[in-house]
């Protein structure tokens, strides 16, 4: 795993308090990560008698087969998720945030729905070949799929947002609550100065 193992360290005690940090891209050290941190904050969060973890999400995205693990870890605790996205949510991460029970995104970040990547392996390639159905019908059965997920959710038609993947169109997190992506933008809390105080180290 190329995560630092102070990262590891704090991942893990956020678990413990109910916050899972997903962040950087969804490759197989994510894999192997984040499903632990979803684990163990959903006994935490049972010892506790809550129903409701949270994911920080930052990402680019990356592999859909990292995304589809992290989702089977989310359903087997059989708890409710809030997606809290900090900067940005594209490509798997947005899929990621859509699966949440709850969106929130603070102002400021961006998302962008796109397909993202099937990362499909030899194995998997030769498995394809050899089933009655090609790899293009069952790509096109699992954007399908993801296209009516999408609308359901937002309210939006599938035609129109097979365009916003199709371009990799990026929106605000307003845009993305009008869209119905999003169900919460969080304003920054104003700073009361734009002057450092007196005693800092210039």
């Amino acid at each position: 795993m190329s995560y630092p193992e102070e990262y590891v360290a704090i991942a893990h005690e956020y678990a413990t308090k109910g916050k899972i940090m997903c962040q950087g891209q969804f490759n197989r050290d994510m894999e192997e990560l984040v499903p632990n941190l979803i684990y163990a904050a959903g006994v935490a969060a049972k010892e506790r008698g809550q129903e409701w973890l949270t994911i920080q999400i930052n990402s680019y995205g990356g592999e859909v087969a990292v995304l589809d693990a992290i989702r089977a870890a989310m359903y087997e605790t059989r708890l409710k998720f809030v997606g809290f996205v900090m900067t940005r949510a594209m490509s798997a991460a947005f899929d990621l945030l859509q699966h949440c029970d709850w969106r929130v995104g603070l102002s400021g970040m961006l998302l962008m729905a796109h397909y993202g990547n099937t990362g499909v392996s030899n194995a998997t390639l030769a498995v394809l070949h050899e089933s009655p159905k090609s790899a293009l019908e069952l790509e096109r059965a699992r954007i399908a799929e993801s296209l009516q997920f999408y609308a359901r959710r937002s309210g939006l038609p599938a035609k129109r947002i097979h365009e916003l993947c199709r371009s990799d169109v990026r929106f605000t997190a307003h845009q993305a609550l009008d869209m119905g992506f999003l169900d919460q933008v969080i304003e920054p809390a104003p700073t009361m100065s734009t002057r450092p105080p007196a005693d800092y180290p210039l």
